[in-house]
């Protein structure tokens, strides 16, 4: 397998875990990814994975990410009477969250503490799949592999993944062998949206002046971003598209389409606006620059009167 492991733990006395896998690879010259695998000492149904969240839950403190749910008491409604959809909604984005904690508690993560992680959680069953049957319409996008027979399926706003397989086998997949491969095209491809959606939020605060722009490691975090979606990777051992199609068929709600196409209308936009922030930033930051450079000549005038008035007096 393509990338680095280096590290692995196993949780003796958890109930549900038995072991964390962490793997590497470098995405571009700023930025890696960790993944991280987690073994289940048993294969979760229905009843387990609602209990793993309900004995995890409570453990999510301040200081993870948490989504909050606002459930309002509708008039005629009994007080213990919850929309069941939203139960459903909440267990299923909290599956995620708890295992963020896991990586947060007792491993790393730059993002984890602010943001989703990017999620894949495997869902087997006993039948062989069979994609003429499956539905897919009304799913955003969807990854199916011709020769393993397997789905990998994305939510709407793309940082969570579903892999669908049959025949109750685990298919070895990691993407971290595709980061490996094709580093920054494979990583932007599939999930430039979510930075972006990262990066406009972060390059709001710089925007808005909600924050002043000042060189910290926030700031050169940012700058590294905006550099690193440009960069051209001249290492590859295959064309990413090329390589796809060999072993892969894409679906969007449905249909079945052409990756390339698909993609790199995206590609190209995600480029654009990250040069247009690019341009801005730089122009806030020589504006701040001229600013301090403006306040320190006053300040330094300012200390310059003051010494000859103290001369004069001492005089």
């Amino acid at each position: 397998m393509l990338g680095y492991s280096f590290a692995e733990i196993e949780l003796l006395e958890d109930k549900y875990i038995k072991s964390i896998k962490a793997t590497w690879a470098q995405i571009n010259s700023y930025f890696a990814l960790i993944e991280y695998d987690f073994t289940f000492k048993k294969p979760l149904d229905e009843e387990s994975y609602n209990q793993f969240v309900y004995d995890n839950i409570r453990n999510l403190t301040s200081k993870d990410y948490i989504i909050w749910h606002r459930i309002s008491k509708e008039e005629g409604k009994r007080k213990d009477d919850m929309d069941y959809w939203l139960a459903e909604q909440m267990t299923e984005e909290s599956f995620p969250l708890i295992c963020q904690h896991y990586i947060t508690s007792f491993l790393y993560s730059e993002q984890g503490k602010n943001n989703p992680l990017i999620n894949m959680e495997y869902r087997i069953r006993k039948v062989p799949l069979d994609i003429d049957r499956l539905y897919l319409k009304g799913i955003v996008i969807a990854y199916y592999n011709k020769k393993l027979n397997y789905v990998i399926c994305s939510d709407f706003d793309k940082p969570n993944y579903c892999m669908l397989t049959g025949n109750n086998l685990f298919p070895q997949f990691n993407i971290c062998e595709y980061i490996a491969t094709y580093r920054n095209e494979f990583f932007y491809c599939f999930f430039g949206y979510r930075e972006l959606k990262l990066f406009e939020r972060e390059f709001s605060k710089f925007s808005t002046g909600r924050k002043s722009i000042v060189y910290n490691k926030e700031f050169k975090k940012l700058l590294n971003k905006l550099q690193s979606v440009s960069e051209v990777e001249s290492r590859k051992e295959k064309d990413i598209y090329t390589a796809f199609n060999e072993a892969w068929d894409f679906y969007s709600f449905g249909k079945k389409q052409n990756l390339k196409e698909y993609h790199e209308n995206d590609i190209a936009k995600y480029k654009k606006i990250y040069e247009n922030n690019f341009s801005y930033l730089k122009v806030l930051s020589e504006i701040n620059y001229t600013k301090n450079n403006q306040r320190l000549m006053i300040l330094t005038i300012i200390i310059s009167i003051v010494a000859i008035f103290i001369s004069i007096l001492t005089a």
